[in-house]
Protein backbone atom coordinates (compact mmCIF):
# COMPACT_ATOMS: atom_id res chain seq x y z
CA UNK A 1 0.00 0.00 0.00
CA UNK A 2 2.92 2.35 -0.67
CA UNK A 3 1.11 3.83 -3.67
CA UNK A 4 -2.52 4.21 -4.64
CA UNK A 5 -4.43 6.04 -7.35
CA UNK A 6 -7.50 6.98 -5.38
CA UNK A 7 -8.69 7.13 -1.78
CA UNK A 8 -12.25 7.82 -0.68
CA UNK A 9 -13.95 8.01 2.70
CA UNK A 10 -17.71 7.51 3.00
CA UNK A 11 -19.46 8.82 6.12
CA UNK A 12 -23.16 8.77 6.95
CA UNK A 13 -26.01 6.38 7.74
CA UNK A 14 -25.18 2.77 6.90
CA UNK A 15 -27.69 2.56 4.03
CA UNK A 16 -26.28 5.71 2.43
CA UNK A 17 -22.73 4.33 2.65
CA UNK A 18 -23.92 1.17 0.86
CA UNK A 19 -25.36 3.29 -1.95
CA UNK A 20 -22.19 5.44 -2.17
CA UNK A 21 -19.96 2.38 -2.47
CA UNK A 22 -22.25 0.73 -5.02
CA UNK A 23 -22.12 3.90 -7.15
CA UNK A 24 -18.32 3.99 -6.85
CA UNK A 25 -18.06 0.37 -8.01
CA UNK A 26 -20.40 1.04 -10.94
CA UNK A 27 -18.25 3.95 -12.13
CA UNK A 28 -14.82 2.42 -11.63
CA UNK A 29 -14.99 -1.30 -12.35
CA UNK A 30 -14.61 -2.70 -15.86
CA UNK A 31 -17.13 -4.54 -18.02
CA UNK A 32 -16.40 -7.53 -20.26
CA UNK A 33 -18.17 -8.90 -23.30
CA UNK A 34 -19.98 -12.05 -22.25
CA UNK A 35 -22.08 -14.76 -23.83
CA UNK A 36 -24.30 -13.93 -26.77
CA UNK A 37 -27.85 -14.81 -27.62
CA UNK A 38 -28.25 -14.63 -31.36
CA UNK A 39 -26.11 -11.66 -32.45
CA UNK A 40 -26.63 -9.56 -29.33
CA UNK A 41 -23.77 -9.48 -26.83
CA UNK A 42 -24.54 -9.84 -23.13
CA UNK A 43 -21.95 -7.85 -21.18
CA UNK A 44 -20.96 -8.77 -17.65
CA UNK A 45 -18.92 -6.82 -15.06
CA UNK A 46 -15.42 -7.98 -14.13
CA UNK A 47 -16.71 -8.57 -10.58
CA UNK A 48 -20.28 -9.71 -9.80
CA UNK A 49 -22.12 -6.66 -8.39
CA UNK A 50 -24.59 -8.75 -6.38
CA UNK A 51 -21.74 -10.42 -4.50
CA UNK A 52 -19.95 -7.13 -3.89
CA UNK A 53 -23.15 -5.55 -2.61
CA UNK A 54 -23.83 -8.45 -0.21
CA UNK A 55 -20.24 -8.32 1.06
CA UNK A 56 -20.42 -4.57 1.70
CA UNK A 57 -23.80 -4.83 3.44
CA UNK A 58 -22.54 -7.68 5.62
CA UNK A 59 -19.39 -5.76 6.52
CA UNK A 60 -21.32 -2.65 7.58
CA UNK A 61 -24.26 -4.40 9.25
CA UNK A 62 -22.46 -7.13 11.16
CA UNK A 63 -19.19 -5.37 12.07
CA UNK A 64 -18.11 -4.87 15.67
CA UNK A 65 -19.06 -1.26 16.43
CA UNK A 66 -17.22 -1.35 19.78
CA UNK A 67 -14.01 -1.54 17.75
CA UNK A 68 -12.98 1.95 16.50
CA UNK A 69 -11.49 0.45 13.30
CA UNK A 70 -13.17 1.21 9.98
CA UNK A 71 -14.57 -1.00 7.27
CA UNK A 72 -11.94 -0.91 4.52
CA UNK A 73 -12.21 -1.78 0.82
CA UNK A 74 -9.08 -2.20 -1.30
CA UNK A 75 -9.30 -2.47 -5.09
CA UNK A 76 -6.17 -4.06 -6.58
CA UNK A 77 -5.53 -4.96 -10.24
CA UNK A 78 -6.42 -8.62 -9.66
CA UNK A 79 -8.60 -8.60 -6.54
CA UNK A 80 -10.95 -6.68 -4.25
CA UNK A 81 -10.49 -7.05 -0.49
CA UNK A 82 -13.23 -6.02 1.97
CA UNK A 83 -12.20 -5.92 5.65
CA UNK A 84 -14.36 -5.24 8.68
CA UNK A 85 -13.66 -5.35 12.43
CA UNK A 86 -15.14 -8.33 14.23
CA UNK A 87 -15.31 -12.07 13.60
CA UNK A 88 -18.24 -14.40 12.99
CA UNK A 89 -20.40 -15.21 16.04
CA UNK A 90 -19.72 -18.57 17.73
CA UNK A 91 -21.12 -21.46 15.69
CA UNK A 92 -21.33 -19.44 12.46
CA UNK A 93 -18.84 -19.99 9.62
CA UNK A 94 -18.80 -19.28 5.86
CA UNK A 95 -19.49 -23.00 5.32
CA UNK A 96 -22.38 -23.04 7.81
CA UNK A 97 -23.91 -19.54 7.85
CA UNK A 98 -26.91 -18.77 10.02
CA UNK A 99 -28.70 -15.69 11.30
CA UNK A 100 -26.96 -14.60 14.52
CA UNK A 101 -26.63 -10.84 14.06
CA UNK A 102 -24.04 -8.99 16.12
CA UNK A 103 -26.22 -5.87 15.80
CA UNK A 104 -29.86 -7.08 15.92
CA UNK A 105 -31.50 -3.64 15.68
CA UNK A 106 -29.35 -2.54 12.74
CA UNK A 107 -29.86 -5.90 11.05
CA UNK A 108 -33.64 -5.60 11.40
CA UNK A 109 -33.57 -2.01 10.15
CA UNK A 110 -31.52 -2.96 7.07
CA UNK A 111 -34.00 -5.76 6.42
CA UNK A 112 -36.94 -3.35 6.73
CA UNK A 113 -35.17 -0.93 4.34
CA UNK A 114 -34.82 -3.69 1.75
CA UNK A 115 -31.03 -4.04 1.90
CA UNK A 116 -31.09 -7.52 3.39
CA UNK A 117 -33.31 -9.82 1.35
CA UNK A 118 -33.40 -12.86 3.59
CA UNK A 119 -31.82 -13.56 6.95
CA UNK A 120 -28.78 -15.82 6.75
CA UNK A 121 -28.72 -15.97 2.96
CA UNK A 122 -26.03 -13.35 2.19
CA UNK A 123 -22.96 -15.59 2.36
CA UNK A 124 -24.55 -18.36 0.32
CA UNK A 125 -25.64 -15.77 -2.22
CA UNK A 126 -22.07 -14.46 -2.52
CA UNK A 127 -20.70 -17.97 -3.10
CA UNK A 128 -23.46 -18.86 -5.57
CA UNK A 129 -23.02 -15.69 -7.66
CA UNK A 130 -19.22 -16.06 -7.76
CA UNK A 131 -19.46 -19.72 -8.76
CA UNK A 132 -21.44 -18.67 -11.85
CA UNK A 133 -19.13 -15.78 -12.76
CA UNK A 134 -16.49 -16.71 -15.38
CA UNK A 135 -13.72 -14.51 -13.97
CA UNK A 136 -13.94 -14.39 -10.16
CA UNK A 137 -13.33 -16.61 -7.13
CA UNK A 138 -14.22 -15.64 -3.55
CA UNK A 139 -12.43 -16.41 -0.29
CA UNK A 140 -13.44 -15.76 3.33
CA UNK A 141 -10.54 -15.04 5.70
CA UNK A 142 -11.36 -15.12 9.40
CA UNK A 143 -8.95 -13.46 11.82
CA UNK A 144 -9.39 -13.15 15.62
CA UNK A 145 -10.53 -9.52 15.41
CA UNK A 146 -11.56 -9.02 11.80
CA UNK A 147 -13.21 -10.64 8.81
CA UNK A 148 -12.08 -10.34 5.20
CA UNK A 149 -13.80 -11.24 1.95
CA UNK A 150 -11.48 -11.39 -1.04
CA UNK A 151 -12.74 -11.45 -4.64
CA UNK A 152 -9.89 -12.63 -6.88
CA UNK A 153 -9.73 -12.82 -10.65
CA UNK A 154 -9.18 -16.37 -11.82
CA UNK A 155 -5.68 -17.09 -13.04
CA UNK A 156 -5.16 -17.33 -16.78
CA UNK A 157 -1.55 -18.56 -16.58
CA UNK A 158 -2.58 -21.88 -18.11
CA UNK A 159 -3.11 -20.25 -21.51
CA UNK A 160 -0.48 -21.37 -24.01
CA UNK A 161 0.59 -20.31 -27.49
CA UNK A 162 -2.28 -22.14 -29.20
CA UNK A 163 -4.81 -20.44 -26.92
CA UNK A 164 -3.27 -17.07 -27.73
CA UNK A 165 -3.48 -17.90 -31.45
CA UNK A 166 -7.16 -18.80 -31.15
CA UNK A 167 -7.90 -15.46 -29.47
CA UNK A 168 -5.88 -13.60 -32.13
CA UNK A 169 -7.69 -15.38 -34.98
CA UNK A 170 -11.10 -14.63 -33.48
CA UNK A 171 -10.16 -10.99 -33.01
CA UNK A 172 -9.38 -10.78 -36.73
CA UNK A 173 -13.08 -11.57 -37.47
CA UNK A 174 -12.15 -13.56 -40.60
CA UNK A 175 -12.38 -16.73 -38.50
CA UNK A 176 -15.48 -17.46 -36.43
CA UNK A 177 -16.30 -21.21 -36.44
CA UNK A 178 -14.60 -24.24 -34.92
CA UNK A 179 -14.12 -25.65 -38.44
CA UNK A 180 -12.28 -22.54 -39.58
CA UNK A 181 -10.14 -22.57 -36.45
CA UNK A 182 -9.35 -26.24 -37.07
CA UNK A 183 -8.11 -25.46 -40.59
CA UNK A 184 -6.00 -22.51 -39.45
CA UNK A 185 -4.41 -24.40 -36.55
CA UNK A 186 -4.04 -27.81 -38.16
CA UNK A 187 -5.80 -29.45 -35.22
CA UNK A 188 -8.88 -31.66 -35.07
CA UNK A 189 -12.16 -29.89 -34.46
CA UNK A 190 -12.60 -31.83 -31.21
CA UNK A 191 -9.27 -30.48 -29.90
CA UNK A 192 -10.20 -26.97 -30.97
CA UNK A 193 -13.57 -27.14 -29.22
CA UNK A 194 -11.93 -28.23 -25.94
CA UNK A 195 -9.69 -25.19 -26.05
CA UNK A 196 -12.49 -22.85 -27.09
CA UNK A 197 -14.68 -24.06 -24.21
CA UNK A 198 -11.83 -23.38 -21.79
CA UNK A 199 -11.44 -19.86 -23.18
CA UNK A 200 -15.20 -19.32 -22.82
CA UNK A 201 -15.01 -20.32 -19.14
CA UNK A 202 -12.22 -17.79 -18.51
CA UNK A 203 -14.07 -15.00 -20.28
CA UNK A 204 -11.70 -14.71 -23.28
CA UNK A 205 -14.12 -16.06 -25.90
CA UNK A 206 -17.88 -15.77 -26.34
CA UNK A 207 -20.24 -18.20 -28.05
CA UNK A 208 -22.72 -16.92 -30.62
CA UNK A 209 -25.76 -19.04 -31.40
CA UNK A 210 -26.02 -22.80 -30.98
CA UNK A 211 -25.90 -26.05 -32.94
CA UNK A 212 -24.29 -26.26 -36.40
CA UNK A 213 -24.48 -22.49 -36.84
CA UNK A 214 -22.44 -21.76 -33.69
CA UNK A 215 -19.83 -19.05 -34.09
CA UNK A 216 -17.21 -17.65 -31.73
CA UNK A 217 -15.73 -14.24 -31.08
CA UNK A 218 -12.99 -12.83 -28.86
CA UNK A 219 -14.43 -11.17 -25.76
CA UNK A 220 -14.03 -7.42 -25.39
CA UNK A 221 -13.10 -5.81 -22.08
CA UNK A 222 -13.52 -2.07 -21.75
CA UNK A 223 -13.42 0.56 -19.04
CA UNK A 224 -16.54 2.15 -17.60
CA UNK A 225 -16.49 5.83 -18.46
CA UNK A 226 -18.77 8.72 -17.65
Amino acid sequence: MDRYKDSREFIGPVWEIVDFIEEYFDKNLKVAGGSMRGWKRGDFPEYPPEALREAVINALTHRNYFDPSEVQIFIFPTRIRIKNPGNFPPGVTPDEPSHKPRNPLLSQYMYDMGYIEKYGSGINRIKEVCSKHPLVDVEFILKPYRTEIVFTKKTISELDEIDDTIIRLLKSTRVSTSGELSQELGLSEVSVLKRVNKLISTGHVIRIGSGPSTKYSAAVIFENQE
